[in-house]
């Protein structure tokens, strides 16, 4: 701790300090130029201080300020295990205990689960907070102390700092010990308020197992391990969905029990069966821990599944003649879960959009592709490809096309025009900015774009119309729109047509978004925009006015055959106003008759020779690494194959329906086609080598894979690659190493509820490879999964980083820790400094400074040497000079003899040569 309100960050470069100051004053001093002695002192004293700034620079001074309050930050754990009552309770006591502040003393609080939000910034009184949204399936004391160490970095002015941790202390992931030791070195302490609880009497369903697959009529077994702490009967019941196969009626002994139920496979290709435990009051704690999921299919026949919006089912019957299995469902009927695609062979998306699914629901189909091999087929139409809205998806990604038009030289272009009247709800003008970069977004550099507002009593182009080539130039002038409160509908409607009907664009579209208060627009402007072919969709937000304002909006838009909006949540602006900027890109759309050319032979057009006409296909580019089976005649695919990690995809850009393909649908190779292409992408049911099954131990999976040849042999050596996808689709991979004959374990955590697929592949070395996939679920967080608190873990926490395990009589104010102190960087100011005072030492030793209205007189030396003056006073001066010497010789022969002093006058007058030749010099050179 340092006595003085300074401190160095590099110490090292003092110890220069007093060796240059000596060598500085030891060459002034003994310097010959010949300075007047008060410049020489002035001189010396300037390159020290300028040498001594530089220095301390160079060590990194800092000042040193503040350190008298305390700034606390209470954490606490809402994770699972720890009630919210009692929380709350303990935040209550610790407020009244804390009390209100006097400044600079400051409190303030944190929530934490799996991750952390700030409930309540510094202040001088701690509150209840806010309603925290966190994820409470598990609790990361480790990251929370992190957290908690920003926090007070950035909002602590200086002083003590300390952390009061209210938590079980079941920490499920992170290394807690670590952090506080983390914060002790950065002089924060750890005081810890346990939240005690121990479950005496706890039933707990530890793992259920159940076979991945099954053959129709098969016989197998759903085993299910119960732990129970004491002797106690139960009922434990078998169900799939709601219906309950078994109630068993148990006696649970202390320890494990294994209960194993007898079930024969039926016709559904996925059953999903779950075991629950009963007891009596009293008997269990926690009733969330008593029931578990697995997930058991039927192998069938390979599925595929239809993803579409027609009511026809066109394209289903089509597979279906083709002896395909199919099921067909419209986009939001698609599942949202890992074991919804149990037994789905191969996903078809039928000209539906983008916006139709949920992003999880993209996100999860890519997924499934890359990691498990299900294959995936995209069908153009009006709807698909980049007019549907999917490209920068992940769908994108998995397709063998790209959405960005790249082969071709020109492409017709579209042109939107937006009005924005959104002055008159919370933050709209900004709201306008988002959602004009949100247009921005779906269009090309070719599109024409433009933005009209009311602004000082003028309806006018924020934006004129024009391509938008120059993407900065634009997103700085959208930056500075500031609409107005609009009038009418009409001056900004006209001012639309007028550029919309001459612009060169393949397709127009006018988008308006207001409250509905403005005059509608005339009749006659409606029947313009009907007679020119341009759509008005209209968004109605925060409207004021009535019906009226609402009706007048739907009107517009259902006269020119656009779309209304009615939208009461702001956040949803930007996601309609990409999806209505799509509309300009139908230039996407070629609908050209033409007839496919083969440009590969693959397996989907295997034993066809030649095709019909096509009436339309969506614009794409083929991937570099994909295969080109059929073109148009300008070289446009309309079909390409490719594939995704496991996964084959197929990228059909035609339609399979009568608007583009109606000369195939009476062609005797249609049906060929569709199943050939299908089953070309069909993930094949795999026979493997290996079985895997799992336990999940507290908060961590246990990943078994056996691998067992078709003659019972164990397969050793394995080169074993795991995979896992959460119920969070992230992914991870597993490390499967042997630890038995034939046998292979990998962990993976299993904190969070919900679904895991685990897909393991092989590789023996020998040209055999293949792979498993495994769904299985975990049914509660792994908060439910430990009995009591884990005071020790609180307790060392206290002791790595300083802190205490606070009681009723500790002070939380507590200032016996290292008072920190805001540091306050030097070495700037004192470099700059040091490099002046050098520059001040030049000017006062190289310049010689006159009083005004005197001039210097010339000394007796130079006028000698110059020659110009009397020559009196050079007699005199001569004179002197020999008396001078007459003297000194005088008392060199009293001192030592004539010989010395001989030589004395010999020295003297070399030294006066000397001296004479240097003012000659600098005489000539004008110094």
């Amino acid at each position: 701790m340092s006595f003085l309100p300074i401190d160095f960050d590099s110490p090292r470069w003092l110890l220069a300090l007093v060796p240059l100051l000596a060598v500085v004053i030891y060459f002034t001093l003994r310097s010959r130029a010949g300075l007047p002695p008060a410049v020489q002192r002035l001189a010396l004293v300037l390159r020290c201080v300028a040498i001594s700034a530089l220095i301390l620079a160079l060590s990194r001074m800092v000042l040193l300020s503040g350190g008298d309050g305390v700034s606390l930050l209470v954490l606490r754990d809402l994770s699972a295990s720890v009630p919210r009552l009692v929380s709350d309770e303990m935040i209550e006591q610790t407020s009244r205990r804390i009390g209100t502040l006097n400044f600079p003393d400051q409190v303030s609080l944190v929530s934490f689960g799996k991750e952390q939000q700030l409930e309540q910034p510094m202040a001088m009184r701690l509150g209840s907070g806010i309603s925290a949204d966190i994820d409470r399936s598990g609790s990361d004391i480790a990251s929370a102390l992190r957290f908690a160490a920003s926090s007070l970095e950035g909002a602590a002015p200086g002083g003590f700092r300390r952390v009061v941790l209210i938590s079980d202390g079941n920490s499920t992931e992170g290394d807690p010990l670590r952090e506080a030791k983390n914060l002790a070195s950065a002089g924060i302490a750890v005081d810890v308020l346990p939240v005690f609880y121990d479950h005496q009497k706890e039933i707990i369903l530890e793992n259920l197992e159940a076979p991945e697959t099954v053959r129709p009529g098969q016989a197998y077994s759903v085993d299910s391990v119960i732990w129970s702490s004491d002797t106690t009967e139960a009922t434990v019941v078998l169900s799939e969905g709601s219906e309950v196969i078994e109630r068993r009626s148990v006696t649970l002994e202390p320890g494990r029990n294994r209960q194993v139920f007898p079930l024969v496979a039926g016709e559904n290709a996925l059953q999903r069966l779950s075991i629950a435990v009963e007891a009596a009051d009293g008997v269990d704690s926690l009733k969330q821990n008593n029931f578990g999921d697995a997930l058991v299919r039927t192998l069938q026949r390979p599925k595929v599944l239809v993803i579409s919006n027609d009511d026809d089912q066109t394209l289903r019957q089509i597979l279906v003649a083709g002896n395909i299995e199919v099921d067909q469902y419209t986009p939001q009927g698609m599942a949202t879960s890992l074991e919804g695609f149990h037994g789905v062979e191969a996903v078809i998306l039928d000209d539906v959009s983008a916006f139709d699914f949920l992003p999880q629901q993209i996100e999860l189909l890519e997924k499934m592709v890359h990691t498990t091999g299900m294959g995936l087929l995209m069908v153009g139409g009006p709807s698909s490809f980049g007019a549907g809205g999917w490209r920068g998806t992940k769908v994108e990604d998995a397709l063998p096309v790209k959405m960005n038009i790249e082969q071709r030289k020109k492409l017709p272009n579209g042109a939107l025009a937006v009005v924005l009247h959104t002055c008159e709800f919370a933050q709209g003008n900004l709201w306008a900015r988002r959602i004009a970069h949100a247009s921005t977004e779906a269009l090309t550099p070719q599109d024409l774009f433009g933005v009209l507002i009311y602004r000082g009593g003028v309806d006018l182009w924020g934006i004129p119309l024009a391509p938008l080539a120059d993407s900065t130039v634009v997103s700085g002038q959208i930056n500075s729109l500031v609409p107005e409160d609009m009038l009418t509908f009409g001056n900004s409607m006209t001012l639309a047509i007028q550029a919309l009907v001459p612009a060169n664009a393949y397709s127009k579209h006018l988008v308006v978004i207001s409250d509905g208060d403005p005059t509608p627009p005339s009749q006659p402007l409606i029947d313009s925009y009907i007679a020119n072919g341009i759509q008005v969709s209209t968004i109605c937000i925060n409207p004021h006015s009535g019906p009226a304002g609402t009706g007048t909006m739907k009107k517009i838009a259902s006269q020119t055959g656009g779309r209304f909006y009615f939208v009461s949540d702001p956040a949803a602006l930007p996601q309609i106003f990409f999806r209505e900027a799509l509309q300009v890109r139908k230039n996407l759309i070629s609908e050209e008759e033409f007839t496919p050319l083969i440009v590969d032979v693959a397996d989907p057009i295997r034993g066809l020779d030649g095709f019909p006409p096509l009436h339309g296909i969506v614009l794409t580019t083929v991937k570099p690494m994909s295969r080109l089976v059929l073109v148009n005649p300008d070289e446009d695919p309309v079909l390409a194959l490719g594939r995704h990690g496991l996964g084959k995809t197929a990228a059909f850009t035609s339609d399979a329906r009568s608007r583009w393909s109606a000369d195939w649908q009476g062609w005797g190779g249609n049906s060929t086609f569709w199943t050939q292409l299908v089953r070309s992408i069909t993930r094949e049911v795999e026979e493997s080598v290996l079985e895997i099954s799992h336990t999940v131990e507290g908060d961590e999976g246990v990943v078994i894979v056996d691998a067992i040849d078709a003659n019972g042999r164990f397969l050793d050596g394995l080169d074993l690659q795991g995979v896992l996808i959460g119920p969070d689709l992230t992914s991870s991979n597993i490390e499967l190493n042997q630890q038995a004959p034939g046998r292979y374990i990998g962990r993976f955590p299993a904190g969070q509820e919900g679904s895991y697929l685990i897909r393991s592949n092989y590789d023996d070395g020998k040209g055999s490879s293949g792979g498993q996939t495994k769904v299985i679920t975990v049914g509660y967080p792994a908060e439910y999964r430990v009995l009591s608190s884990n005071i020790e873990l609180l307790r060392q926490i206290t002791e790595v980083s300083g802190g205490r395990v606070l009681t009723d009589q500790d002070d939380l104010l507590d200032r016996s820790l290292p008072s920190r102190k805001d540091r306050k960087s030097l070495w700037q100011m004192l470099a700059s400094i040091g490099l002046f005072l050098f520059f001040i030492d030049i000017v006062v030793r190289r310049v010689q400074f006159q009083m005004p209205g005197r001039t210097a007189r010339p000394s007796a030396v130079e006028e000698s040497v110059d020659g110009a003056s009397d020559p009196a006073p050079r007699r005199t001066i001569a004179a002197s000079r020999r008396e001078t010497v007459a003297l000194e010789r005088d008392r060199s022969e009293q001192e030592g003899g004539a010989e010395e002093a001989e030589e004395q006058q010999q020295d003297e007058s070399e030294d006066l040569k000397k001296l004479l030749r240097e003012r000659r010099k600098r005489r000539k050179k004008g110094i």
